[in-house]
C-alpha cells in the first residue's frame, strides 16, 4: 500500500512543500522549495508530525534554507541525513532524538545552529563540521550521542563556541583544531571523556575559553601551535587531564599567556620547538615540576637556559648529541699506496657518527679520494674533508679538514730503504731480504688500503701468498725503526 501524498502538499507560511512517499512505517519524507522552514514548538508542530514515528527516510532538497525549530524532534528517522548547502540556518532540537546513522556534514553554508539541534541523535559515528557560523547557540549541540566517535573539524571553521561538543563522551582518537579555528569557547569540548589521542591547537587561536577541555581525562599529548595566543582561562582550561604527559609547544610560538598549562603537573615532558624561546609569564607553568625533561633545538639550548622564567627549568636536553671533533686522523701517506681514510667521533655518544670523506685539496700530489680512499703519486700536502651528515645542531652537517703529508716512504724518514722483496711478481712464495732492524709484523693490503693477510712471521723470511688472488698489493712491514710499504704484484 503507497500513501495518497502523491504530490507535494504546502507548508504553511512558506513557499516549501512537503511530501510522503513509499509505505507505512517506512516513509520517505521530503522537502522541496526554495524558502525557509518555519519553526515549531510543542504547541505548533508541523504539519507531518502525526507521521514522525512512520518516517524512516529524510530528504531535504536543494533551496532551502533554513530548517525550523523542533521540525524533526522526536522523529524515527533512521537513515543517513544529507544537508544541501542551501542551508544557512538550524533551529533548536531540530533532529533532537532523531536516529542519524552513519557519517553527519555540516556544511560550510551554515551560519546559525540552536541550542540540542542534533542531541541525543544516537547512531551518528562520524562528524565532520565545517560550518563558518556568526550566530552560535551551541549549548549540547551534540550531547549525549552514544555513538559519536569520530570528530572531523573543516578549515573553513573560524572559532567554536561555548558547550559546543559538551558530554560527547564516546569521542575517541586525537583531536586536531584547524589553523582556521581563532577561538574556542568555554566548556567547548568539556566531558569528551573518551579522547585518548593527541589534542593539537591550531596556530591561529587566541583565546581558548574556562573548563574548553576539561575532564577530558584520556588525552596524552597536547600539541601547541597557538602563535600568538593572549588569553587563556586561568588554570581550567584543561582540568582533570590526568593522563595528559606530554607538551609540545610548535616551532611557530610567540608567545603563551599567563596559567597556559598551570595545574597540569600530570607533563612528565616539554618539547620546546621554536628557535627563540617563546614570551612566558612566571605562572605559565605553574605547577610543573622544573626537573622534568625540557627538549629544545640544539642551538637555542643557551638561550632557553638564560631566558627569564624558562630558566627555571633545570633538565635541558636536546634531541640530538652533536659531533665536536673528530680525532685520530692520518696525518701522513705514502705515494702511490692508497690510505683508507679514517677517524673517531667525539663524543662517542654523538647521535651520529658515520663519516663520509672528500678531498678539498690536492696541490701537487694529484690526490683523489674515492670511496673514502686517498690516492695520491707525488709528494706534498693533502686537504681532506671529514663530514657526518647532520653531525651539528638542527640538522647541520659536521665538517672538519685535515692536512694529509705525502712522502716517498711511510710515517718515518728514516724507514729502512734497504728491505726487498722477491720475486715480484709472484705466483705465491714471496722472500724478504733486510740484514739489519728486526721485523715485528707484516700485513697485506688491498689497493683499497684493506688488510687481507697478516702472514705469521717467518725465521726464513719466506711467505705463502698463494691464497690471494692475482693482482696489485702492498705489503706493509713493520720495523724497530718504523714501517715501509711494498709494492707487489700477484700473478
Amino acid at each position: 500500500m503507497t500513501t495518497a501524498f502523491s504530490q507535494g502538499i504546502p507548508i504553511p507560511d512558506s513557499n516549501l512543500t512537503w511530501q510522503l512517499s513509499g509505505i507505512p512505517w517506512n516513509y520517505t519524507l521530503t522537502i522541496s522549495g526554495n524558502d525557509t522552514m518555519p519553526d515549531y514548538s510543542l504547541q505548533n508542530y508541523p504539519p507531518w508530525y502525526d507521521y514522525r514515528k512512520q518516517i524512516k527516510t529524510l530528504v531535504i532538497e536543494d533551496g532551502v534554507t533554513k530548517i525550523g525549530d523542533l521540525a524533526f524532534n522526536d522523529h524515527n528517522i533512521s537513515g543517513i541525513l544529507t544537508i544541501p548547502t542551501s542551508v544557512i540556518s538550524i533551529g533548536f532540537g531540530s533532529f533532537q532524538g532523531c536516529n542519524l546513522r552513519g557519517t553527519l556534514t555540516i556544511p560550510a553554508s551554515i551560519t546559525s545552529i540552536g541550542i540540542s539541534a542534533f542531541r541525543n541523535c544516537g547512531q551518528i559515528d562520524t562528524l565532520f563540521f565545517n560550518a563558518k557560523c556568526s550566530d552560535y547557540h551551541g549549548f549540547l549541540w551534540f550531547s549525549q550521542n552514544k555513538s559519536l566517535s569520530t570528530l572531523i573539524i573543516g578549515d573553513n571553521v573560524e572559532r567554536i563556541p561555548k558547550n559546543a561538543f559538551y558530554n560527547c563522551e564516546q569521542l575517541k582518537g586525537s583531536l586536531i583544531i584547524p589553523n582556521s579555528v581563532t577561538s574556542i569557547g568555554n566548556g567547548a569540548f568539556s566531558d569528551c571523556s573518551s579522547f585518548d589521542g593527541s589534542l593539537t591547537i591550531g596556530n591561529s587561536v587566541t583565546s581558548i575559553g574556562d573548563f574548553a577541555f576539561s575532564h577530558c581525562s584520556k588525552l596524552k599529548t597536547l600539541n601547541f601551535n597557538a602563535t600568538n595566543c593572549s588569553d587563556v582561562s586561568s588554570s581550567t582550561w584543561l582540568r582533570d587531564t590526568p593522563l595528559l604527559t606530554s607538551l609540545i609547544i610548535g616551532s611557530n610560538v610567540q608567545r603563551i599567556p599567563a596559567y597556559a598549562f598551570s595545574g597540569c603537573s600530570s607533563i612528565k615532558s616539554i618539547s620546546a620547538l621554536p628557535t627563540t624561546p617563546p614570551l612566558i609569564e612566571n605562572n605559565t607553568f605553574y605547577g610543573i615540576l622544573t626537573s622534568i625533561p625540557v627538549f629544545v633545538p640544539c642551538a637555542s639550548l643557551e638561550d632557553y637556559q638564560t631566558a627569564s622564567y624558562w630558566n627555571d627549568f633545570t633538565n635541558y636536553q636536546t634531541p640530538s648529541i652533536p659531533v665536536k671533533k673528530i680525532i685520530n686522523v692520518p696525518t701522513n701517506a705514502t705515494i702511490n699506496v692508497p690510505l683508507k681514510l679514517t677517524g673517531t667521533v667525539f663524543p662517542e655518544n654523538a647521535t651520529n657518527k658515520t663519516i663520509e670523506w672528500s678531498l678539498v685539496y690536492a696541490g701537487a700530489t694529484n690526490a683523489k679520494v674515492i670511496s673514502g680512499v686517498l690516492y695520491t703519486s707525488a709528494e706534498g700536502v693533502a686537504v681532506v674533508r671529514a663530514t657526518v651528515k647532520k653531525g651539528s645542531c638542527d640538522d647541520i652537517d659536521y665538517t672538519q679538514d685535515s692536512d694529509i703529508k705525502v712522502g716517498t716512504v711511510g710515517i718515518d724518514d728514516n724507514l729502512p730503504s734497504y728491505i726487498s722483496l722477491h720475486p715480484n711478481p709472484t705466483t705465491g712464495e714471496l722472500r724478504m731480504e733486510n740484514e739489519e732492524w728486526r721485523i715485528t709484523n707484516v700485513e697485506i693490503l688491498d689497493i683499497f688500503g684493506r688488510k687481507v693477510l697478516e702472514p705469521s712471521l717467518s725465521i726464513l723470511q719466506s711467505y705463502d701468498l698463494t691464497v690471494l688472488h692475482p693482482g696489485v698489493y702492498f705489503v706493509k712491514i713493520t720495523t724497530e725503526a718504523g714501517e715501509v710499504v711494498k709494492k707487489i704484484l700477484k700473478e
